[in-house]
Formats: C-alpha cells, sequence, structure tokens
C-alpha cells in the first residue's frame, strides 16, 4: 500500500508598500503668500506628515495645510510622509 501525503498549503501576503510623498502647491489666489499644500501620494492610517516650508519654519500640521509666506520669493518645500511601512521624502519649488 502507497500512501502519499500532500504538502500544507501556505499562503504569503504581500506588505503593503510604502508610502509616496508627492503633494501639489497651489496659490490661494493671484499675487497672494499662501499656498495650499496637499499631499497627493499615498500612506496608510496614522502616517506622519511633516512640511518644511523652506523659509526656516516646519510642521506637523498633517496631510494638507494653508501656509502663508512673509515675504514673495522661491521656497524649496519638502514633505516626508512616515508610516508604518517605511517613509519618502518629496521636494518642490514653490513661488509666490
Amino acid at each position: 500500500t502507497t500512501t502519499t501525503t500532500a504538502a500544507p498549503s501556505t499562503t504569503t501576503t504581500a506588505a503593503p508598500p510604502p508610502p509616496s510623498a508627492s503633494f501639489d502647491a497651489t496659490l490661494q489666489s493671484p499675487g497672494s503668500l499662501a499656498v495650499n499644500l496637499v499631499h497627493t501620494g499615498t500612506a496608510q492610517p496614522g502616517a506622519t506628515f511633516a512640511w518644511d516650508f523652506g523659509d526656516g519654519r516646519v510642521s506637523n500640521v498633517g496631510p494638507a495645510t494653508l501656509y502663508t509666506y512673509e515675504e514673495p520669493g522661491t521656497y524649496t518645500v519638502i514633505l516626508t510622509v512616515i508610516d508604518a511601512n517605511g517613509s519618502d521624502v518629496r521636494t518642490e519649488t514653490v513661488t509666490v
């Protein structure tokens, strides 16, 4: 008598991807120093969003913020997104 035993099956679940730190920056109105910054990438619930506005000020306000610069100019805005699966950084130039 021959007995055949099947190997146990295993299911592999892929880990969620790390966050993506893309964002849009739009002036609140023409000639305004206020900029709407909105995260447009992906992140898991509970993610941290760290904004560096390029003028010496930083904030962890969340995935969207309205930020007002004190002077017209060109600024380098950096968004860092951190969640349970990793982190990502995006840099954009904003002119007000």
